[in-house]
């Protein structure tokens, strides 16, 4: 996401959901995105050629609000952009990007979407990449853009990268407790965290991190799709190797077939053989050459 940092608590920001790239030779058709918990609304962005559908959940009571005079009870949770025809699909040449505003909540109790990350308090919006054929919609490969990260026990913090296959580095957003939410703070798993002195510092740290994050990943990425390209470039060569080799081998058993024929035909029909050598059989030709050296021994007495 971008940009992914400096968000305070109980306040919009707008950030873009970039796809960089897809399944090599293949194009993106749909993206899901899993709104994560303590994310209060969302309006998303619909590029031309593309649908967007919205699903929601139940806010627990203590999470309604008073917006523009009603009560609100629910809160995004999945947001689906489809491609309309497949000429609207991405190519994995190009780069997507899909603007979306976003309202941060000041609640924060789910560890599946929530957690401290390099020492900051961290959102994850985990997205499915599907990605079809050319000319077509129908999905044929999926990218989970899911992997979270949270810091261990003792301080330290895993890599944005370290995730297990087949899921891949998930989105994020680092955020910190904000004054604008109630008591001063945020409800941080039934603690209250207090908003920082110098929020000033905080984004500046964020910041920093979110940058360094994003191209230590960009470049195992141009590497990962420098080693697919190697790879399809060797399964091409592989599967021409393969074709020659089954025309040789179906040639070799062509003509082994006919020898194995030839011997046969030897074997069993002696004349046919002959015929089909030498055109004349053998027993014909033998007389007319007796008959000949008949006749040189007349001419020699």
């Amino acid at each position: 996401m971008e940009p992914n940092s400096g968000f305070a608590a109980g306040s919009y920001f707008a950030t873009a959901i970039k796809v960089p790239h897809g399944h090599y030779g293949m194009y993106t058709s749909s993206l899901k995105l899993y709104v994560p918990n303590g994310i209060m609304s969302a309006v998303p962005e619909i590029p031309a050629g593309w649908n967007c559908t919205i699903t929601t959940r139940q806010l627990p009571v203590n999470e309604r609000y008073m917006s523009h005079g009603s009560l609100v009870t629910t809160a995004p949770d999945t947001i689906l952009w489809e491609a309309e025809t497949a000429e609207d699909t991405v190519s994995n040449a190009h780069l997507l990007m899909i603007l979306v505003q976003f309202s941060l909540g000041c609640s924060f109790n789910d560890n599946k979407t929530a957690s401290m990350w390099q020492g900051q308090h961290t959102l994850w919006f985990r997205v499915e990449q599907h990605s079809s054929s050319l000319g077509g919609l129908h999905e044929e490969s999926t990218h989970f853009w899911t992997g979270t990260q949270k810091d261990r026990d003792d301080g330290s913090s895993p890599a944005w990268s370290a995730t297990t296959a087949p899921e891949q580095p998930s989105p994020y957003v680092f955020f910190y407790p904000s004054t604008t939410c109630a008591g001063g703070g945020i409800s941080w798993f039934g603690r209250n965290i207090p908003a920082p002195a110098q929020p000033d510092l905080v984004r500046s740290v964020q910041q920093a991190r979110s940058i360094a994050n994003e191209e230590l990943l960009e470049a195992l990425e141009d590497n990962s799709v420098l080693n697919l390209q190697d790879l399809d470039g060797l399964k091409n060569d592989y599967a021409r190797a393969i074709v020659i080799s089954s025309i040789a081998l179906a040639l070799s058993a062509l003509a082994f077939g006919i020898f194995l024929a030839l011997v046969c035909l030897r074997i069993f029909d002696k004349k046919g053989f002959s015929m089909l050598v030498f055109t004349d059989p053998i027993s014909n030709s033998m007389p007319a050459i007796k008959t000949s050296r008949d006749h040189d021994k007349l001419d020699n007495l």
